[in-house]
């Protein structure tokens, strides 16, 4: 499978200029070959514009997932949709199931490449410290995993990294492949390299590949988040990638091959396997389809 990250430049509470980058580069990856897009954290409005929150919410079956949904469906493409502000209220009203009857969440939905609704996750942890998010929004209680493309996708968001167990849920619930939406803060780069890594090995014997795609905020707010990552699972090596260069429209892009079928030597599998605990998921046989990634960034 071709798997397309994209990192977008993103204009604080302005959803229709958003919204428009993050379609044009669903075509774009769909054009050069992905057949699974990943947008980044709260692509419609900035994950860190806490004050647009309110006001820039809508249901999960509004007219901005409709218009990716679409997007997947003209470019028979695979969208994760990043993740957007849900309007909980709203998307009750159109008949979703939702952890609470009103607030916001963070959640991101996944699409098939016919723009059917596959899977939705609702942020579980809810990050603090100097962001508004714990106070604003609700969590979300169930997990999000769908067949896409032959392979069974999980989906987690951001901070969710730093929790283990969950990883633990999705390799056990059958995940080969774990998407991670975020807006990571660039002075925490090292942390967004090492915890994909440290968080597939918790899936145990499993193999289980995680990604991430981050935004890029203007550089008149803050420094961007980190670029969007190739980690293979259960190795000893990243995954080999080169640049190849930038085109006119300042978009970058990077491919590499997954590099995820050499197994940790068993003292460390065994280790981490005891971490996990009694449920750790069997060993299984390596994914039979080969996985290659791209990523892009939007300036």
């Amino acid at each position: 499978m071709e798997l397309a990250l994209v990192q977008l430049r993103i204009e604080a509470g302005d959803v229709a200029g958003n919204t428009e980058r993050a379609l044009a580069a669903i075509g774009d990856a769909a054009a050069a070959g992905a057949e699974l897009v990943c947008l980044p954290e709260i692509f419609t409005v900035g994950y860190f514009v806490f004050e647009e929150y309110e006001q820039c919410a809508e249901s999960l079956a509004g007219p901005t997932l409709g218009a990716v949904a679409d997007a997947a469906s003209e470019h028979d493409v695979a969208v994760l949709a990043g993740t957007v502000v849900e309007d909980l209220a709203a998307s009750a009203a159109d008949g979703l199931t939702t952890p609470a009857e009103s607030g916001l969440a963070n959640a991101s939905v996944l699409f098939d490449r016919s723009g059917e609704r596959r899977a939705i996750y609702r942020k579980h942890h809810l990050f603090g410290y100097d962001s508004a998010e714990a106070d604003l929004l609700v969590a979300g209680e169930s997990l999000g995993v769908a067949e896409i493309e032959g392979f069974t996708v999980g989906m987690t968001t951001c901070y969710d990294l730093r929790f283990p167990e969950l990883y633990r849920d999705l390799a056990a619930a059958g995940a080969d492949l774990i998407l991670v939406p975020s807006a990571w803060p660039y002075p925490r780069v090292e942390h967004w390299q090492l915890l994909p890594r440290a968080r597939a090995i918790c899936a145990g014997g499993r193999r289980c590949t995680i990604r991430g795609a981050t935004c890029w905020p203007k550089p008149a707010t803050h420094r961007p988040s980190s670029p969007p990552t190739s980690i293979p699972t259960r190795s000893r090596r990243f995954v080999r990638s080169s640049r190849r260069g930038a085109t006119g429209d300042g978009r970058w892009k990077t491919r590499g091959l997954c590099g995820a079928r050499t197994p940790l030597q068993a003292p460390v599998r065994d280790a981490f396997l005891v971490t996990a605990g009694n449920n750790a998921p069997p060993p299984r046989p390596p994914h039979p389809h080969p996985v290659s990634f791209k990523r892009s960034t939007l300036a």
